[in-house]
């Protein structure tokens, strides 16, 4: 039971593990996205004041233009004012400069243009009486321009306050679709939250429902196990009374049997040492003479020792003299029998080669014959050689047997 509950609250610790780390996530996807509509709100704030500002720069720029007509008309009245002016002066037309754009080359210092300019202004005084006549009609031209101008400022201005009512009216559509796109998508959201919090709600509601009734039954289980433990307890305590009675009972038997076992155990006690003493008594004889039988035996075992360590040296000693004789008979039958190989490999080859040449003579009959011999002495050599091993052998037993 404690694994499988380990397991399980291992297993619960790793969920819980995981959805903090997904719930981390969405908590963090979600924070982007509100940081996200956020800056949208600002950038479509920041746009519709560009776009008001706007309005507020072309409106200034109307006035401008607006301003600028009216000084433009004014100065057409400045015009014709000086003009009155100037023809109630009665002063040469070629004195005035205000009206002209260029210096004119009359106004040049020259010698030979004084006596002109003198002509030129008796010429100006016979028709003179012609100017008046003149700057009437040219003061109503005057006033026909400036009505025109006037006409056309207004024109101008009209077209471009219509122009930026329309500019502002489509921007307003534009900022009122904007809006409610942004206020449905906000709704759509919410709308989703809601819901979602709402199916949260309903899941955490039946947790709890289910948790409750898990504590609930827990709960009584845990009442009737506390019942059962109070019942247990109880008559826990009434065998442990009887126990302690009867445990007082067997205790009082005990030390009665106690006493009774120890008087009699004392007596045999003294029994046994008694009759422990005289066989000490008894024993201590036999190991007295025990001993004195060891020591002649042990002196006995020491003189046969070494007469039999006097032995097994004299053994050793013909043993090594027999392997030293052995060595060397073994090494002068190896040197025959390396001599009898070869000449027997030089018959063999001597043979082979007549064979080949199909003839044959008594010498080398005899050479065949001498190899028969000498494999015949080489057998012999070979078993004596084997007789001589076990006769080393069986004396290196012996010597051994002699030693231990």
């Amino acid at each position: 039971m404690s694994v499988e509950a380990e397991k399980e609250y291992s297993s619960a610790l790793e969920q819980m593990e995981a959805i903090k780390v997904s719930f981390s996530e969405k908590h963090h996807l979600e924070w982007e996205i509100f940081q996200r509509s956020k800056e949208v709100q600002d950038l479509q704030r920041a746009l519709s004041e560009s776009q008001a500002y706007l309005q507020d720069e072309r409106r200034q720029l109307l006035k401008l233009i607006a301003e600028n007509d009216r000084l433009k008309i004014q100065e057409l009245k400045d015009r014709k004012k000086i003009r009155y002016l100037l023809s109630i002066a009665k002063i040469d037309q070629d004195e005035i400069t205000y009206f002209k754009t260029f210096v004119d080359k009359r106004f040049v210092e020259n010698k030979e243009d004084a006596q002109e300019k003198l002509s030129a202004r008796a010429k100006f005084l016979s028709e003179k009486r012609f100017a008046d006549i003149y700057d009437i009609d040219e003061s109503k031209e005057n006033d026909v321009d400036v009505l025109r101008l006037l006409v056309k400022s207004l024109k101008a201005q009209l077209e471009e306050q219509g122009k930026l009512n329309v500019e502002q009216i489509k921007c307003l559509e534009e900022d009122r679709i904007l809006r409610e796109k942004e206020f449905k998508q906000r709704e759509a959201r919410d709308f989703g939250k809601i819901d979602e919090l709402q199916k949260k709600n309903q899941k955490l509601e039946t947790i709890v429902r289910e948790n409750t009734r898990e504590l609930l039954e827990k709960n009584k289980k845990f009442q009737q196990l506390e019942r059962k433990i109070k019942e247990e307890k109880v008559q826990l305590a009434e065998r442990l009374k009887s126990t302690t009675e009867t445990l007082n009972e067997e205790r009082a038997k005990i030390n009665s049997t106690e006493k009774r076992v120890e008087e009699k155990i004392k007596k045999r006690t003294d029994t046994l040492v008694n009759d422990l003493r005289s066989i000490a008594a008894k024993f201590e004889n036999e190991a007295k003479d025990a001993k004195l039988k060891y020591e002649h035996y042990r002196n006995n075992t020491e003189k046969k020792m070494e007469s039999l360590e006097r032995k097994a040296q004299s053994a050793c000693a013909n043993l090594n003299a027999l392997k030293q004789r052995r060595q060397r008979e073994i090494e002068g039958f190896t040197n025959d029998i390396n001599l009898l190989k070869k000449q027997v490999k030089i018959l063999e080859d001597a043979l082979i080669q007549q064979q080949k040449m199909k003839t044959l003579d008594d010498k080398e009959l005899l050479l065949l014959n001498l190899a028969k011999e000498t494999g015949i002495k080489a057998s012999k050599m070979s078993n004596e050689l084997r007789n001589l091993k076990s006769k080393m052998y069986r004396l290196e037993r012996d010597a051994h047997q002699l030693a231990f």
